[in-house]
């Protein structure tokens, strides 16, 4: 290893550690008060945009743009068409800026796992909480499903790389 490689590797591990930092705290607030704050959600896109335009980041400018716009519309689509059905809101503009920002960061053939890995959790989640009648209608944070699964992507983990692999063989 160079002294160059070591350098960017120290710097990379700098920006995961920042990104974990925002994710987890994202994650904590959406659980407390289902919210996802443009503090956070908002640099997250910023900061991956930039990151990409100086060529620090892993994916190019354009696909991190393509990762930003296609992550806020991959949940805009489905919140509006909830909405006109059920006239209630079903997902913040918060998880929609929070996929944009992993967008940002991850570009676009990520996403789709990203999401896919992060509902199967909610679900995972919704069948294994014990639910009665009283919390039927209880809204769950979907924010700490998207950080969870956007970390893991970022981290490049081996069971989110080979089930893109997968998807993208079946696509």
């Amino acid at each position: 290893m160079t002294l160059a490689s070591s350098g960017q590797n120290l710097f990379w591990l700098i920006i995961l550690l920042m990104i974990t930092c925002l994710l987890i705290t994202a994650a904590l607030i959406d659980i407390a008060h289902q919210l996802l704050p443009d503090v956070l959600t908002l640099p997250l896109i910023c900061s991956g945009l930039i990151a990409a335009s100086l060529e620090v980041s892993t994916v190019t400018l354009s696909t991190s743009l393509a990762g930003t716009l296609f992550g806020y519309g991959l949940l805009w689509l489905p919140a509006i068409v909830f909405k006109g059905i059920k006239k209630i809101e079903g997902l913040g503009r918060g998880d929609m800026k929070l996929l944009a920002g992993l967008g940002a960061w991850l570009g676009l053939e990520m996403l789709p796992i990203v999401i896919l890995v992060a509902s199967f959790c909610a679900l995972l989640f919704v069948l294994l909480t014990p639910w009665n009648k009283r919390n039927k209608n209880k809204r769950i944070a979907f924010g700490p499903f998207l950080a969870f699964a956007g970390w893991l992507a970022l981290l490049k983990d081996p069971f989110m790389i080979d089930l893109s692999i997968l998807l993208q063989a079946l696509l």
